[in-house]
């Protein structure tokens, strides 16, 4: 667990290119919450998790830290390139993802054509829940493979 360090992102962004050596990795756990992770980083070290090809079941939390509508728009578009990705826990609670960040996420993660299973935390994130958990759900309905979903909004 590396949540709570204030690694900030570049520690983060280190700890992805030195995993990405590790290229059969099938199973991937990275718990980056309340570690500082700010703006100006989020796209490198996002662009870093493209490097995971054969990743066929990922967690990662970013919770309580700065994601903004952009970074969580840039997070889908990696994990749209985990070509193997079946299981995704994607917990970004607590974030300023706002209303289009999260839209834009799952349009993405529309493209992750293996994906069979996931849940996705975007409690606490300057939207209205209510509102865009019927659009989420609209969405959702399109991945066909998905079996189990777990959204909190």
């Amino acid at each position: 667990m590396l949540q709570n360090n204030k690694i900030g992102a570049q520690g983060a962004l280190d700890l992805c290119y030195g995993l990405a050596c590790c290229y059969k990795l099938q199973s991937l756990d990275l718990n980056f919450s309340f570690n500082q992770i700010d703006l100006q980083w989020k796209k490198d070290l996002f662009s870093a998790l493209t490097d995971f090809t054969f990743v066929s079941n990922l967690t990662l939390d970013f919770s309580n830290n700065q994601i903004d509508p952009q970074g969580v728009i840039n997070l889908g578009r990696s994990l749209v390139k985990c070509v193997n990705l079946q299981g995704l826990n994607l917990l970004i609670n607590a974030n300023k993802i706002g209303e289009q960040g999260a839209q834009g996420l799952i349009s993405a993660l529309l493209n992750c054509s293996k994906l069979s299973k996931l849940q996705l935390d975007l409690r606490f994130n300057e939207f209205d829940g209510a509102s865009i958990a019927t659009n989420i759900r609209r969405k959702l309905i399109k991945l066909k493979r998905l079996v189990i979903k777990i959204i909190l909004l």
